[in-house]
């Protein structure tokens, strides 16, 4: 898993007085390949590329990265 502070790249929006907006930027993945999961004050997020089996298709360059992330947001006391 990759424990990069800065991967995947992230936006937190106030949507409301105690609302928010977590967007990431997950290219390459898709909605299987995403886990969302909220525990007591935290919002875990994981990614892993499911192994693709389709073999028509041929890749010349492969510029979009697939690494296995987790990535963990808490709230705070303070608010954001």
């Amino acid at each position: 898993l990759d424990t990069a502070p800065g991967y995947p790249p992230y936006n937190i929006e106030r949507t409301g007085e105690n609302a928010y907006r977590i967007t990431l930027a997950v290219a390459g993945f898709g909605e299987a390949d995403l886990s969302l999961e909220a525990k007591e004050n935290t919002l875990t997020i994981k990614g892993e590329k499911q192994v693709k089996q389709d073999n028509s298709a041929e890749v010349l360059y492969q510029g979009i990265a697939a690494r296995a992330f987790e990535r963990q947001f808490q709230q705070s006391v303070y608010q954001l």
